[in-house]
């Protein structure tokens, strides 16, 4: 970096994520302008993450900097906080204020000559430094992937994984999460989509998050559009599920929106909030049946197309998809290409490399003592079937996270519970790996005194 007028101009915007920065400013700017100068500094800071070309103008790290330099009181709002966490993804170190309290946009030389030698330094170190624990690089990073603390605390799955993943469905607008059964997808895109239509991702008031589950039946008309019956009183209102006592006066038939087009509408209605629509199980619907033209419109975000209403109808920019789908589900390969060019996938694998780490985090937490016992056995059922039947078919941790343990407080996982599992849980799923494999069989390979044995990772 080099200074000039107190403008600074980076020399390896190549090294930056730019996804990741624009999650970053978006967070920055999710509250509306407060005055002239916010709402220059907006545009002055949008256009640089646009093209990372040029200098970052002085007045918008004067502006950026005194969000989360300012009184107490405004310091712990969200936009100092996300004010914070761009600045750190930027540089190496945060300054004190940069500007007279009267003159917001207004570089003071002291503070500011003070902070630039102390990044500087740091920046030197950081390449003269041989491990990555002291590199306060590494600091800045843990400081941004701080963020998404909440959803660690509801899915035990560490922050880089949501960093990849909120990246990802910035990008391409439409993701699916895949993985065996009891992995926890639908309850991690559940938990995304909570916390980041809320104000502690950025979101701004307005945003919203919906879900639905595909089956068989499913049609276009009940996710997008179409003709539907409509009973009406005698006086021409449209009469609902509340009013059965209601006498009917006419049946008549109108389009009526589904819950994809109804979510469309909201978000053209108010562009800068997100919406997210969930859905669950989405490969157990007819894919073209369902969607209709939207593969195309998903595929194509910039273009437009005319419905068979008549109406013209784009997605919105600000509308994402997040789908959950089981890997070990046969139907998966019969909606394999309509869906992998529309879609990222992003798996969530709770067996990896001979550890539970989800499992793990979620049985520390609860202090449970035989926890040592629970994981060997679930890594050594998961080993064998990784080796005997296929990597993508094993056993979710989500079988193992009793109820009972957040219920009636369960420090100890007792025989019962655990013949229970396996019983009622473990034996069934693998009987649907193998079919046709006899049950006694898999008694004696899969079943829970088999894998007591000792465990080798």
């Amino acid at each position: 970096m080099g200074s000039d007028n107190y403008d600074l101009e980076l020399t390896n915007p190549e090294n930056l994520d730019a996804a990741r920065l624009r999650i970053l400013f978006d967070a920055v700017m999710a509250a509306k302008p407060e005055n002239e100068i916010n709402e220059a500094v907006r545009t002055d800071l949008k256009k640089w993450i646009t093209d990372m070309q040029g200098p970052v103008r002085a007045k918008s790290l004067v502006t950026l900097s005194n969000w989360f330099c300012s009184s107490p009181t405004y310091r712990n709002t969200d936009r100092a906080k996300a004010a914070g966490q761009l600045w750190d993804y930027l540089f190496l170190c945060r300054p004190e204020r940069l500007s007279p309290v009267e003159r917001n946009y207004t570089v003071l030389p002291e503070p500011f000559e003070k902070w630039w030698t102390e990044q500087l330094r740091r920046q030197e170190n950081q390449f003269l430094s041989s491990t990555v624990e002291e590199s306060p690089l590494e600091n800045s990073q843990e400081t941004v992937l701080s963020r998404y603390k909440p959803l660690w605390d509801s899915t035990y799955i560490e922050g880089r994984f949501y960093q990849l993943f909120e990246d990802t469905i910035v990008k391409y607008g439409q993701v699916i999460l895949e993985g065996p059964p009891g992995a926890g997808k639908t309850w991690v895109a559940r938990e995304f989509a909570k916390w980041w239509t809320s104000a502690d991702a950025g979101a701004i008031t307005g945003s919203d998050w919906q879900i639905v589950q595909l089956h068989e039946s499913y049609s276009y008309e009940d996710f997008f559009q179409g003709i539907r019956p409509v009973l009406l009183d005698e006086n021409g209102a449209e009469i609902g599920p509340s009013d059965r006592n209601t006498s009917v006066k006419q049946l008549v038939y109108r389009y009526s929106d589904g819950i994809f087009r109804s979510l469309c509408q909201k978000a053209a209605a108010n562009e800068d909030a997100r919406f997210v629509l969930i859905i669950d199980e989405i490969n157990r619907g007819k894919t073209s049946r369902i969607f209709g033209e939207l593969l195309y419109l998903l595929e194509y975000r910039d273009q437009s197309m005319i419905l068979a209403s008549g109406e013209t109808f784009k997605v919105p920019p600000n509308v994402y998809i997040l789908g959950t789908m089981n890997t070990a589900d046969r139907s998966i390969a019969l909606v394999d290409y309509a869906l992998r060019r529309r879609f990222r996938f992003v798996p969530l694998k709770p067996y990896v490399d001979g550890t539970a780490p989800v499992l793990n985090a979620w049985l520390e937490k609860r202090q449970v003592k035989n926890r040592e016992q629970i994981i060997q056995l679930y890594c050594a059922l998961n080993k064998k079937i990784t080796k005997e039947i296929n990597e993508y078919l094993v056993v979710g941790h989500s079988y193992f996270m009793l109820k009972s343990f957040d219920l009636e407080g369960l420090k100890e996982f007792g025989r019962h519970d655990l013949e229970q599992i396996w019983e009622q849980s473990v034996l069934p799923l693998i009987s649907e790996y193998m079919p046709g494999e006899p049950s006694h069989k898999i008694e004696e390979d899969y079943g829970l005194k088999a894998l007591e044995r000792p465990y080798e990772p």
